[in-house]
């Protein structure tokens, strides 16, 4: 395996999946409060 081991490797994929998904539902949270605006300023 060299340098990596088993173990880190598996750290590795927990923290770049964890980081992902982090991004991924922060990106969601971002484009919803953009959507949920553009209705307020449709509605006035």
């Amino acid at each position: 395996m060299g340098i990596i081991g088993g173990a880190g490797l598996g750290e590795l994929l927990n923290i770049l999946l964890q980081r992902h998904l982090l991004t991924t539902l922060l990106e969601e949270h971002v484009r919803v409060r953009e959507e949920q605006e553009d209705e307020k300023e449709d509605a006035r």
